[in-house]
């Protein structure tokens, strides 16, 4: 099987198709490209993959900005942090989290909280769940945002993010807007459909983001970040919407879910409570089925 073209390589090909005097027609005007480049906030990521400016005979400049996304892509924000949270939703942020959270409580209960893999005699722990945002999403940890039309395109288009976000730097130059994205385009997973294109085969894939994001069904997801014993570690220090606080009970493991203050608790404050209780338990890269089990597997506590 052929592996499908990473997401760089789409953002690669592009800048290059859409080179200074390139040329396309679009809305019955022919454009050549000026200046093209990919966005750089000073941190960050702004939602524009590509800037495009042209020039037009007898009109003036033009500007595309481009998101660019794989036709089976389905995040549309990851790894969300509470900064991002207040500029996704505005004040209310925190409330809507913690409400998607908990309209979902029975589910992170009934979830597999650690997971043993008697081939290495490691494990792994789940520390929490991250909040993230996709494109109709089937995952089992996912609740519905009941998002309006113009909420829907400012979250694809980026307009509500920071100043930083909000006005790029392409190829060194602060470019006014040049993070907000204008257009969308989707690409297929076949290479053999996006190499070989001239600038206008291209051109003719953007959609407005103020249409494409209003056909797009908005639900947020929540995804585990776990604490993995063979590397004594876990991935990364990320903002969780849901923590569970390990706690010891009659030398056994039980979980606490907190639901409150969405984001603001990180994986790293998680992951060592977790080492703690884990060293009070004697446990350490390895294990012990039959004294894991004894330990942890209580009624509250699901093991596989």
């Amino acid at each position: 099987m052929t592996p499908k073209p990473k997401y760089s390589e789409y953002e690669r090909l592009l800048q290059e198709v859409f080179k200074p005097g390139s040329t396309f027609s679009r809305d019955g005007l022919n454009h050549t490209v000026k200046t093209s480049g990919k966005p750089s906030p000073s941190r960050g990521e702004c939602k524009t993959d590509l800037y495009i400016k042209t020039s037009v005979k007898n009109h003036p400049d033009s500007e595309f900005k481009v998101s660019v996304k794989k036709e089976d892509a389905k995040f549309i924000e990851n790894k969300i942090s509470l900064d991002t949270a207040f500029e996704i939703f505005g004040a209310n942020a925190v409330k809507i989290i913690e409400s998607s959270a908990t309209s979902i409580s029975e589910k992170f209960s009934d979830s597999i909280l650690i997971r043993l893999q008697p081939e290495s005699k490691t494990y792994k722990i789940v520390l929490g769940w991250k909040f993230e945002i996709f494109a109709n999403t089937r995952r089992r940890l996912r609740t519905t945002l009941h998002l309006t039309d113009d909420q829907k395109v400012d979250i694809y288009a980026g307009s509500n993010r920071s100043v930083e976000k909000k006005h790029s730097a392409v190829n060194g130059e602060v470019i006014q807007d040049s993070g907000i994205a204008s257009h969308v385009i989707v690409l297929s997973n076949e290479e053999s459909e996006i190499t070989g294109q001239n600038a206008q085969h291209f051109a003719d894939m953007f959609q407005p983001v103020s249409q494409y994001a209003k056909t797009i069904e908005i639900n947020a997801g929540f995804t585990a970040l776990n604490y993995r014993s063979d590397k004594e570690k876990w991935d990364g220090n990320r903002p969780l919407a849901v923590w569970i606080d390990w706690q010891i009970n009659n030398s056994i493991l039980l979980p606490k879910f907190i639901y409150k203050n969405p984001l603001e608790t990180k994986g790293n404050e998680v992951g060592e409570r977790l080492l703690n209780s884990l060293v009070s338990l004697g446990f350490g890269r390895t294990y012990s089925t039959e004294v894991m089990i004894k330990k942890m597997l209580d009624h509250s506590v699901n093991v596989r």
